[in-house]
């Protein structure tokens, strides 16, 4: 009975082991990635109380009036009511390479493409040339962009990655491996189930689940992150570990695409 118990305590330790390191290691990932907002976060210079101020791009609610110019990153989705010779490069909505020319002219048709809404500035976009002024009408996930986001942020939650899937898999086989062996430990003794027959079987169940995979696993995910700090790669997940281990080659556009916000030529 007593080293049922201790088996019972290992397995709990066990797990408690497991939870503590990924809860750890992704903990530590959203701190870093904290800090790395605080110091790329974008400003916008918007009407406040009569004259005009830099607020965090987060701070933006509709009804502002937007200042944009050359080389602005568009902190919301505006309606534009001033411009002078003004365009954005809107690639990373409609996929157009050429800057859109922006008008102040509405539009009728309220299912017309984004990438034909003239007399609109998008949140993410960058002024190619010329300034403008716009009021808020949308900002986060309310955006065009937010909505693109969250759309990815739903699919991708329900998803899981091949070797979680063979994981749930191996679980489900060794269930019944397990419930078969119950079976057949009471089988054997005719099915007149005593307190050690009772414990024998409990025991045989639980030695054929390998309740340590999951903490090397962990473990093992959780030394590669390290590996990849220290080549100065962030890891926000435990999961993602799979994905990149399978990547050989990294493909990257430096014209500007990374830098800048633009693919040229």
């Amino acid at each position: 009975m007593f080293s049922f118990y201790r088996y019972i305590g290992v397995l709990i330790g066990v797990i408690s082991f497991n939870t503590a390191v990924g809860f750890f290691q992704e903990f530590k990932a959203e701190k870093t990635m904290d800090s790395l907002r605080k110091m790329s976060s974008p400003t916008s210079r918007v009407l406040r109380s009569g004259q005009m101020a830099v607020v965090p791009t987060i701070d933006l609610v509709p009804g502002d009036v937007l200042y944009l110019e050359s080389g602005d990153v568009v902190g919301a989705d505006s309606r534009l009511f001033e411009v002078f010779n003004f365009d954005t490069d809107e690639a990373l909505l409609t996929g157009e390479a050429l800057p859109i020319s922006k008008q102040t002219e509405p539009f009728e048709d309220p299912e017309i493409p984004l990438g034909d809404r003239i007399n609109l500035a998008f949140a993410s976009t960058t002024v190619t040339k010329g300034r403008a002024k716009g009021i808020v009408y949308a900002t986060g996930m309310s955006s065009e962009v937010g909505k693109i986001a969250k759309k990815l942020m739903e699919s991708s939650k329900s998803k899981k990655t091949p070797m979680q899937k063979s994981l749930d898999k191996m679980a489900w086989i060794l269930l019944a491996i397990a419930i078969v062996s119950v079976l057949i430990v009471f089988g054997v003794n005719k099915f007149k189930i005593s307190t050690e027959v009772l414990l024998y079987a409990i025991g045989l169940a639980i030695a054929t689940i390998p309740e340590g995979l999951v903490a090397v696993v962990t473990l093992i995910m959780s030394l590669s992150v390290h590996t990849l700090a220290k080549k100065r790669a962030l890891v926000r997940q435990l999961v993602a570990l799979e994905s990149l281990g399978s990547i050989t080659n990294i493909c990257s556009d430096k014209t500007g695409t990374l830098t800048q916000a633009r693919m040229v030529m």
